[in-house]
């Protein structure tokens, strides 16, 4: 039980280090997610648009991260340096509760309830509006509640 209290910490303090690699690598780019997340990434031609190149793909042995994604921006629209999606793994999200991230980030995160109607299992974000756009980590509703996702929004949508 000892050696699990110890590991707790060092991934919590992994994911956050990745968080903010990630927030770092501004402009987002599918290479560099790749490399700093772990992730296998190919493009989603189903789901990319005229305004965005949309890529996709699971985590590698290792990885914090259980599934990704990346919209690169096309240039033909406003948006800026693209937005990620970063779904962790059951052990990475599992060391992550509310109060970390409040602790890390702040205590005065925007909350964003899912839609009522939408599938139970949708996450309460917590979102913070900085200078380069807005980090919004996602919970899980379940008691003790646990991060599931993390959402980096560098498109300039305010």
């Amino acid at each position: 039980m000892e050696n699990d209290r110890k590991a707790e910490p060092d991934v919590k303090a992994q994911v956050f280090a990745l968080v903010e690699a990630v927030v770092e690598a501004r402009p987002f780019h599918p290479s560099t997610l790749a490399e700093k997340a772990k992730v296998e990434l190919d493009v989603a031609d189903r789901r990319s648009n005229p305004y965005f190149v949309v890529w996709e793909g699971e985590g590698t042995e290792g990885s914090l991260v259980a599934r990704a994604e990346v919209r690169v921006p096309t240039g033909k629209g406003p948006s800026k340096d693209g937005l990620v999606v970063l779904k962790l793994s059951a052990t990475a999200g599992s060391a992550v509760v509310e109060r970390d991230v409040f602790a890390k980030w702040g205590d005065g995160p925007e909350v964003r309830p899912p839609n009522p109607t939408g599938p139970a299992d949708l996450p309460v974000h917590y979102l913070y509006r900085l200078p380069w756009g807005t980090l919004s980590f996602g919970f899980s509703r379940d008691e003790p509640a646990h991060l599931v996702e993390v959402v980096l929004d560098a498109t300039g949508a305010r």
